[in-house]
């Protein structure tokens, strides 16, 4: 059994202000897509486009801070792409929507960067049935 996790401060990372819109150039030959707000939760979230091959032992990850000063991880996740052929490593671009519970209207700023990718494997596990 495989277990592949980030963990700690945000690396290599840019500040997006909530009014955002352009382009904007992330680690990995990334790309920050969009800021919005989901129309059905109401909640915020940004979106990033990046070469998974260029970041291969790294995660892009997200975070934002509120106009009260509160730091919130994403509390949604979508990461869309291609694995090698073992299913573990992305490959070709990937494409990432970071999503939090709070309204846009409330985000001070958000914070994107990347964190590296752990793994811990443990041998000879038996599944129950």
């Amino acid at each position: 059994m495989r277990l592949r996790y980030t963990l700690g401060p945000l690396k290599s990372t840019k500040e997006i202000a909530p009014d955002f819109s352009g382009e904007l150039p992330l680690e990995g030959d990334g790309m920050l897509n969009i800021v919005g707000q989901d129309p059905k939760s109401g909640w915020a979230f940004i979106a990033c486009s990046y070469d998974a091959a260029a970041l291969p032992d790294r995660q892009m990850c997200a975070e934002a801070i509120t106009r009260e000063g509160r730091t919130l991880i994403s509390g949604g996740i979508v990461y869309g792409g291609q694995a090698d052929s073992g299913g573990v490593q992305p490959v070709g671009v990937r494409a990432a929507q970071f999503l939090f519970t709070v309204s846009l209207s409330d985000v001070a700023k958000f914070i994107v960067g990347t964190r590296p990718i752990r793994t811990v494997e443990w041998t000879n596990v038996v599944l129950p049935k």
